[in-house]
């Protein structure tokens, strides 16, 4: 172990005697420098391999027989990671527990100890599996160990709808949402958004329209009437065709969901409300076959639909995945057309993070900031670039063989920006079309005074005359 001491520097040059100088000591007095036992703040303790109880002994033997002449062996690469740099082992006189290996380091556990916040404060993260439960509780334990505060906490639901209801309830506080569901989010639950999951361009949620070679849609205008073949409803390339078909005047009767509705012919939109023509939508849908992204590509390859829209990423997925049960794994590339507009560079219709963290509506401004401080600590220690050697524990990528939980794999960091660079220019970002429902209603309401003024001048013309 290595001791620490704090040394009480008098005034003067390097040329005073150590005489002059002295220890100061916890207790507030002073030893001289060159007393035999000075007194000590806090102990480092030596760094040591941990294991099972159940594997102690057994672990014990093995890395007390590791050595740096093993070159070229499996042996020597177990050292590397062992070691941050050239070291020896040595063999404890005894197998002990971590707590009383650590408690004769003195002051160290208490160094080491917070005292917590005043009043104390704990962000309450919703999670919708036992698996993604107990990620999240790795997560919490981490942080924990790292001092970071506000503390955290994992709360279980059954799936994102009930989280983001927890939230409205005040029985959680934050929920990882994906791109398809942010819409709905903001609409119906009220939430707004405390930071992305930033990823690279080939990452990100591009929506696209989709055709078969030699089909006889050449641009979007010829998408009246077409069978349209769509991942979901209300999610990404549901409301991104919403808003491109307003903002051309394709479709004006409020709520534009039932102008879609009319625009398009018998189509597959999983979910659509019976109520806004739900028949109609969902005619083209044959169970949950054509539920998804895979299952919007599998519906236009299949012939069902005339048109599919995707993310981009999500065509190169679908023919590379050679799982059982997949139909795309019989398709290529060339078998999709991607639709662009005129001579635009990008055929994206709206791009979209893979994910965001939600918050209520109506948090405040100081604690956004304090939570969006944990999180961006937490990305720090033990995101992709974390800045230590080794990592207890990593954020994005599989946890016990299973992918995308609580984090996306894909995810390079959090930022409280959609843009992994701030060089990152690409238009058409999806969050800009949120709006776009309320600005229906204010365009049918400003034709409806403007019919309604014709009218009157209408009736007092007749009138007068």
């Amino acid at each position: 172990m290595t001791s620490g001491s704090i040394l009480d520097w008098p005034q003067g040059g390097a040329e005073a005697a150590p005489d002059r100088y002295s220890f100061l000591c916890p207790d507030d007095t002073t030893r001289p420098l060159n007393s035999s036992t000075p007194c000590v703040w806090v102990v480092k303790p030596w760094p040591v391999v941990a294991s099972g109880r159940s594997k102690a002994n057994e672990v014990q033997q093995l890395v007390s027989s590791l050595c740096h002449k093993d070159h070229d062996t499996w042996r020597f690469s177990l050292l590397n990671l062992i070691q941050t740099s050239y070291s020896t082992l040595y063999q404890t006189p005894s197998v002990e527990p971590i707590e009383s290996y650590l408690d004769r380091a003195e002051g160290f556990l208490s160094a080491n100890s917070f005292s917590g916040c005043h009043p104390p404060r704990t962000i309450r993260i919703c999670t919708t599996s036992i698996i993604e439960t107990a990620k999240c509780s790795w997560l919490r334990e981490s942080a924990a160990v790292y001092g970071i505060e506000p503390d955290l906490d994992c709360i279980k639901a059954d799936n994102t709808s009930h989280c983001m209801l927890a939230l409205n309830m005040g029985a959680a506080d934050i929920v990882m949402v994906p791109s398809d569901v942010i819409y709905a989010a903001r609409e119906k639950f009220n939430l707004k958004t405390l930071f992305y999951e930033t990823v690279l361009d080939t990452e990100k949620y591009l929506t696209v329209a989709v055709t078969r070679p030699g089909s006889d849609i050449k641009s979007l205008e010829d998408l009246r009437g077409a069978k349209a073949c769509f991942p979901k409803y209300d999610g990404v390339a549901w409301n991104t065709m919403k808003q491109h078909l307003f903002a051309i005047g394709a479709i004006e009767s409020c709520p534009l969901d039932g102008g879609m509705a009319e625009f398009f012919g018998p189509s597959c939109v999983p979910a659509f409300p019976d109520e806004l023509g739900g028949g109609r939508m969902k005619e083209k849908c044959q169970g949950d076959g054509f539920d998804g992204e895979f299952g919007a590509l599998h519906c236009l390859s299949s012939e069902v639909g005339d048109v599919a829209f995707v993310s981009e990423n999500s065509i190169r997925k679908f023919v590379a995945d050679e799982s059982e049960g997949n139909p795309g794994s019989r398709l290529s590339i060339n078998d999709f057309e991607i639709l662009c507009e005129g001579n635009s560079k990008s055929c994206h219709l709206s791009w979209a993070t893979v994910g965001q963290a939600m918050v209520r509506g109506n948090s405040s401004d100081l604690w956004m900031k304090d939570t969006l401080d944990v999180f961006l600590q937490l990305d720090q220690l033990f995101g992709r670039n974390y800045q230590s050697l080794t990592t207890p524990f990593t954020m994005y990528g599989r946890y016990n063989g299973k992918p995308d939980l609580l984090f996306h794999d894909e995810t390079q960091n959090l930022r409280d920006v959609p843009f992994f660079k701030n060089t990152d220019q690409m238009p058409r970002f999806f969050n800009n079309t949120f709006d776009i429902d309320q600005r229906c209603k204010k365009s049918s309401s400003t034709s409806y005074r403007a019919s309604q003024l014709i009218l009157i001048s209408a009736i007092l013309f007749y009138y007068f005359v």
